[in-house]
């Protein structure tokens, strides 16, 4: 029985008397939703008792314009007609002043009634000036679901499933009740750039997928950006039934008062997909704004989910730099104490919410000692959580199970029976674990059945204790039993079990028990095995390799046209490509191989190859300071040894553009190195490695330039390199100083690729020239190698004849008239 069968269905069953308090109770909320100013008069039950009064109208209320809405019930089950006719009959006959009846709503039990009975009606009270509404049985039932759950608690005797979507109202208590120090009355600062940028990108799509490390702020920017909504807001968070997700958000999305819904760490939301599904056609009409927080390492895997659906735009979040982390801390907590502010920093590598837990465990006692490292920092915050429980061994490897899982669903608890049969655990047990875990107020439990913890901070913590601190748990079998069924969850606690405890002892531990995964998956489902090495490869770069090599051998080759255009993919699902990118990071060298032989076997894939460049190659701050450009220049050194074949020649005119940029838009704090901070867009600077690296970009342009089939592509590159040349100088006037030795030493290339590609005989090439030869001069660097370009006498007219067309002096009708 679905849930709006089992409401029917108990409406039906309740006595008159329950049913006239359940319809005034469920107008009473009615009128409150709508703005309605009204007081309900209920007539037809007796004061105190659960009995029926003889009366017309059962109730009435009094509207602000001093008018009558009339209400009647019936729970009658046959006659239904005749019925609301006698009812509406005795209204007739009654000492109401029927000129101040302005509506009259009749609530029914059953359904038993026809549309032209009920039109007949309407019909006739239309003549008095009276509306006539209906609510049959299912109209009552459906708003019961969608919209008023808690009625079936007070008057059909049983819970339904609490609702999924949270108003803001709802949503921002239960973010303030959490332990991350995180707060909505919290310091909101240096985001203003990332929230204008939010709200463009909601401007020309209706999703948006707001990216970012842990603790980056990603929910606290989409909640700011919902402010101006009011209560035109709904929050998604502990999803644990999809189809009472979809049910609830079908009751409001035809609603013109819903304005922006916000799926807070929709990385954990399973068949987040189906979601969307439902909605794709109603999303892509409505004015509907919809933001997804979601961590960076899964956006690509969401922006693949909602592909399919919807059209998506991402919006990447970095962390704020050294100095603007102290300067919240300084101001939330009023910590003056340069140690104490060094020390807050080092352990937080510039994530805000690390920091805002440490500068919170610090005022509790001011011990250096308690913010030693991140580990003390949740002894000091949540130690006491665990130890003053007195949990015994299998309440505590139950909560761990909880925590790992994050929903656990009583009802499906064969789901749970390997973990549970290997640690000796019965159903029965868990059971009863569970309600002692939910007394102690660890965890919650919804409707007896769902089981979540409300609070992200405790439920890392729980899985530092159990997985890492005491082991209680194989963190290698949950692994292995549970990534078929959930592996972003599974993905997601092992970054949390490397990333948040961060020493060399927990890092050995998770890498060997992720490690000896390989093996188990190897063995198993052939996309599985995929799928775990395309998220882990990081973790056995060997076994990693030899999958790769072993793929591309049974790939049989293709052949494609070349000169065909380039398709563009939306999102990469090609899980070896994903994996050649994630070798990249430790193998730069050898993930450049393994990119090109697979190239050469998939041409096709053009477009699959340049993602991956975009999600693995992508130049950041630290590619600069850090990384020193190593995938990058391995990745072009192999292109270009390999540019007698056209795949290779294909792909490299794709990505050059991109490398060529004058300036970049994310990049992150360089860990326990202060002088390198965080930028949100920064300026391309001259280093020794980038110099190398776009000298081999340009050496192998002039090397394809030679080749006449290519100099359509080159132009084009060319063209965009000069509109980054103009936005450099207007939009960046502050980094023009930091780009120009990197300018001055693209010069000597582009003197050189601009005569094979462009023809000082076409006026159109000889004003793409003029407008490069313009903006180096700009910043004080001369071509003079480009004279034929300049001198071209057709040139020359043109030149002047835009001068004069430009000047405020220019008449339209007399140059036409001296050309005549």
């Amino acid at each position: 029985m679905t849930e709006l069968n089992r409401i029917e269905q108990a409406i039906k069953e309740i006595d008159p008397a329950t049913f006239q308090k359940l319809c005034d109770e469920y107008e009473r909320i009615e009128c409150k939703t709508k703005g309605i100013v009204a007081s309900i008069v209920p007539l037809g039950s007796e004061d105190g008792k659960n009995k029926t009064t003889k009366g017309t109208p059962d109730s009435y209320i009094i509207t602000s314009d001093d008018k009558y809405i009339l209400m009647e019930y019936t729970s009658q089950k046959k006659k239904i007609f005749q019925k609301v006719k006698d009812d509406l009959s005795k209204i007739d006959n009654s000492s109401i002043d029927k000129d101040k009846i302005k509506k009259i709503k009749y609530f029914s039990a059953t359904s038993d009634i026809e549309p032209k009975d009920i039109q007949a009606i309407q019909n006739l009270l239309k003549k008095k000036n009276i509306d006539f509404e209906f609510v049959s049985n299912y109209d009552l039932a459906t708003d019961i679901r969608d919209k008023y759950r808690s009625l079936a608690e007070e008057y059909l005797g049983f819970v339904l499933k609490p609702r999924q979507l949270m108003t803001a109202k709802e949503f921002e208590k239960d973010f303030n009740d959490q332990y991350t120090g995180a707060s909505t009355y919290n310091y909101f600062a240096y985001r203003e750039g990332e929230l204008e940028q939010l709200n463009d990108k909601l401007q020309n799509k209706n999703v948006v997928i707001l990216t970012g490390s842990s603790g980056v702020g990603k929910t606290r920017l989409a909640y700011e950006y919902t402010k101006k909504y009011g209560d035109q807001v709904f929050f998604v968070n502990n999803v644990f039934d999809t189809r009472a997700l979809i049910s609830e958000i079908q009751s409001y999305i035809d609603d013109s008062s819903l304005k922006v819904i916000v799926f807070d760490d929709a990385n954990r939301i399973n068949d987040l997909e189906k979601v969307f599904q439902a909605f794709q056609r109603k999303i892509k009409k409505s004015d509907i704004k919809i933001i997804l927080t979601v961590r960076n390492y899964a956006k690509n895997d969401v922006y693949e989910e909602l592909g399919h659906w919807v059209n998506a735009d991402i919006l990447e979040l970095t962390q704020l730099s050294a100095i603007q982390v102290r300067e919240c801390i300084e101001k939330i907590y009023n910590i003056k104490d340069d140690i104490v502010l060094d020390r807050i920093g080092a352990i937080s590598h510039g994530n805000l919410r690390f920091a805002l837990l440490s500068a919170k465990v610090f005022n509790k006692r001011h011990r250096l000692s308690d913010i030693s490292d991140f580990s003390q920092v949740f002894k000091q915050l949540l130690g006491d959580v665990l130890v003053r429980k007195h949990l015994d061994l299998h309440s505590l490897i139950s909560l761990g199970i909880i925590a790992f899982l994050k929903n656990v669903d009583i009802k499906r608890i064969s789901y749970y029976k390997p973990v549970l049969e290997k640690y000796k655990i019965s159903e029965e047990k868990f059971k009863e674990n569970i309600d002692i875990l939910t007394q102690m107020e660890l965890i919650n439990v919804v409707n007896h059945r769902y089981v979540f913890f409300e609070d992200q901070i405790i439920c890392s913590y729980v899985l530092k204790t159990v997985f890492l601190d005491r082991q209680l748990i194989s963190l290698n079998f949950m692994i292995n039993n549970y990534f078929g069924y959930a592996s972003n969850i599974v993905r997601d606690n092992v970054q949390t079990l490397r990333g948040f405890f961060q020493n060399e002892e927990n890092n050995s531990y998770v890498t060997q028990q992720v490690k000896k995964s390989f093996q188990f998956f190897h063995d198993q489902d052939e996309i599985l095995y995929l799928q775990f090495v395309s998220m882990f490869c990081s973790y056995d770069i060997n076994s990693s390799v030899s999958l790769v090599l072993a793929k591309i051998k049974k790939v049989k080759p293709v052949k494609v046209d070349m000169d065909n255009k380039i398709e563009n993919d939306t999102f990469l699902y090609d899980y070896l490509l994903k994996i050649i990118g994630g070798i990249s990071y430790d193998e730069p060298e050898l993930a450049a191989e393994l990119f090109y032989k697979y190239l050469v076997k998939v041409p096709q894939k053009v477009s699959q190859f340049k993602l991956a460049v975009d999600e693995f190659w992508s130049i950041q701050f630290n590619t600069f300071r850090f990384y020193k450009f190593t995938q990058q220049i391995a990745l072009i050194n192999e292109l270009i040894k390999n540019f007698p074949e056209k795949s290779a020649q294909r792909i490299f005119l794709a990505i050059s553009p991109d490398f060529l940029k004058l300036s970049f838009h994310t990049a992150s704090e360089i860990p326990n190195e202060k002088s390198f901070l965080v930028m949100q867009n920064f300026p391309a600077f001259k280093t020794p490695e980038y110099v190398k690296f776009r000298e081999n970009i340009w050496q192998g342009l002039i090397s394809l330039a030679n080749q006449k089939t290519n100099h359509k592509t080159i132009k084009h590159l060319i063209a965009d390199y000069s509109r980054n040349l103009r936005l450099t100088i207007i939009n960046n006037s502050n980094s023009v100083h930091s780009v120009h030795d990197v300018i001055e030493n693209d010069k000597r290339y582009l003197v050189k690729i601009i005569p094979i590609v462009f023809h000082s005989s076409s006026l159109t090439d000889c004003e793409a020239v003029a407008n490069i030869v313009e903006s180096l001069n700009k910043l004080n660097i001369g071509m003079q190698n480009l004279k034929e370009f300049s001198e071209n006498s057709i040139f020359k007219i043109y030149q002047k004849l835009s001068i004069q067309i430009r000047s405020k002096d220019f008449d339209e009708s007399k140059f036409i008239h001296k050309l005549q």
